[in-house]
């Protein structure tokens, strides 16, 4: 997940300015893992982009209440971060990729079934925008695990989360 220093994964029009080096790091994890869970939001800006034909066509899941018939092959609507995880588990994947927005990104975190965290922060502040996680009750203590410089002035912080009882 890629978010300015002060939070935000984009600015209030969805607009993602991150840098070649940034979306390289997106794409490498997303081609690794072969899968995507995101927001309807999300999944429609990055189909009208063509962004799935760069990502080697991932196995795409959408978080979505729309009944209607996904614009792309290998893409399945479901309504609930649990009925994401069933049917990549159906599908044969072991692991699972969140790819944003933050309705998603906060889906994840309520599961409990959060295992790590990558946070790709790109050197901009954003005066308004989308936050990384949208308002929840609930809290995450992670503990670093990694960090790797990305681009020129990038860094990405890979968490684990600890499980509180």
């Amino acid at each position: 997940m890629a978010t300015s220093v002060n939070g935000f994964i984009a600015k209030p029009n969805h607009d993602t300015p991150w840098t070649d080096a940034e979306f390289d790091s997106y794409s490498g994890k997303v081609k690794e893992v072969g899968n995507l869970i995101v927001g309807k939001t999300t999944f429609d800006l990055m189909h009208n982009e063509n962004a799935f034909v760069n990502l080697n066509e991932p196995f795409v899941v959408v978080l979505t209440s729309s009944k209607e018939k996904p614009p792309r092959e290998n893409t399945i609507y479901v309504e609930n971060f649990e009925q994401a995880i069933k049917t990549l588990e159906n599908n044969g994947f072991s692991v699972a990729l969140v790819g944003g927005g933050g309705q998603a990104d906060t889906a994840a975190l309520n599961s409990d079934l959060l295992e790590e965290l990558y946070i790709d922060i790109e050197p901009v502040v954003f005066g308004r925008g989308i936050p990384l996680f949208t308002s929840s009750d609930k809290d995450l203590k992670l503990k670093l695990l990694e960090t790797k410089k990305i681009g020129e002035f990038g860094m990405q912080l890979h968490y684990g989360v600890i499980k509180m009882d």
